[in-house]
């Protein structure tokens, strides 16, 4: 098997992941969801997932530093943008100062590791839950060390949005 704890289940492959590193970051005890392909079928696991597999474990602590970093900077914007009053700002999208107020705000619930590749690493989609919005969460498209989009959970499992930049990059 490419990858452990994982398998193929009503057309998708789907498991779990254990990130040391992200669940002392976020105080749980639960491994994260894994899902290979996203929005695609995928008939069988490649090479490439395995890289991608491999990337993720050996990775973890830049991965999550990379999106809650990007987090940070772009935080204020999201907030504009859900226009939360002040009474529910607090409770619901308060201000952040640091990394680690997002503890209290995010949790990851499923990783994707894409079909596509660039330079031999998939496209990884992290799906969390998040405070500012129980209906569409939060989700996040990255590739090696760059994030490539942010936005609701669903741009953590859009192969268009990982074939767009991979043709971008070419």
């Amino acid at each position: 098997m490419l990858i452990p704890n994982i398998e193929l289940k009503n057309g998708m492959w789907n498991g779990k992941i254990h990130l040391e590193y992200w669940n002392n970051f976020f105080q749980n005890k639960e491994d994260i969801e894994l899902n290979i392909g996203g929005d695609s079928k995928t008939e069988k696991l490649e090479e490439s997932h395995k890289n991608g597999y491999e990337y993720i474990s050996s990775n973890q602590e830049e991965l999550l530093n990379l999106i809650l970093k990007e987090l940070l900077k772009q935080y204020p914007i999201l907030q504009e943008e859900y226009g939360y009053e002040e009474e529910e700002l607090e409770e619901i999208m308060p201000n952040v100062e640091q990394i680690l107020d997002f503890r209290k705000l995010i949790k990851p619930k499923r990783i994707y590791i894409l079909n596509i590749e660039n330079d031999g690493i998939p496209y990884i989609g992290v799906h969390f839950l998040c405070s500012w919005d129980e209906e569409q969460d939060f989700g996040v498209m990255l590739n090696k060390d760059r994030i490539i989009k942010m936005g609701g959970a669903d741009t953590a499992f859009l192969s268009w949005i990982a074939k767009n930049d991979k043709k971008a990059l070419n």
